[in-house]
């Protein structure tokens, strides 16, 4: 009903039941990944220039959770401030229950997330870990395929774990006065 309709939106909850669902029908149990790693992070539109052109890792990604409503009410990013052991974690939430909380969704959001984080700094951001709720749905080899780090799994978050130094990495593309205009949208989408 929604496909070349662009006026006509697909639930989230819908979204999430029919990555899942396709998944299975096709036995791709790696499909939500696939996906994030053709599409990268194009998918995110001005939030993805937004933290492109900011200064730092960190400012970028400040400003992409600060937006991410506009995207979709139904994620959430939170990221936590540094620890003990100086790594922060960018954590993943979304609006279904917890028996709804379907794992192609996850791994597809999380992989978007990384792939951001590379774009931003030319690779030089990598994740140091990536941890998950539910059980691996593909070989543990596939998951550090597409992410590039060590994933665990039964987890107590969705999450990427960032060294506090790959925050203040610099954006290769910043530029300030871009970034002004592309908030000044935002601001006005808001």
């Amino acid at each position: 009903e929604v496909v070349g309709r662009y006026e006509r939106k697909l639930g989230y909850r819908r979204l999430a039941q029919l990555l899942h669902d396709t998944a299975q029908d096709i036995e791709m149990p790696h499909l939500g990944m696939e996906l994030a790693a053709r599409l990268g992070s194009r998918l995110m539109g001005p939030l993805r220039n937004d933290a492109h052109t900011s200064d730092t890792v960190g400012q970028g990604l400040s400003a992409v959770l600060s937006y991410l409503h506009l995207h979709s009410p139904a994620i959430r990013f939170t990221l936590s401030p540094p620890s003990e052991g100086k790594r922060s974690k960018l954590v993943f939430e979304n609006n279904l229950a917890a028996g709804l909380a379907l794992p192609q969704l996850v791994e597809k959001s999380l992989l978007h997330g990384c792939l951001l984080l590379r774009e931003m700094t030319d690779d030089a951001c990598q994740p140091r870990a990536v941890l998950l709720r539910h059980e691996p749905l593909s070989q543990p080899a596939l998951y550090r395929h597409y992410f590039g780090c060590p994933v665990s799994f039964g987890q107590a978050d969705n999450a990427v774990v960032l060294d506090a130094d790959d925050l203040a990495r610099p954006c290769v593309r910043a530029d300030p006065g871009l970034h002004a205009i592309i908030r000044f949208y935002l601001d006005n989408h808001a």
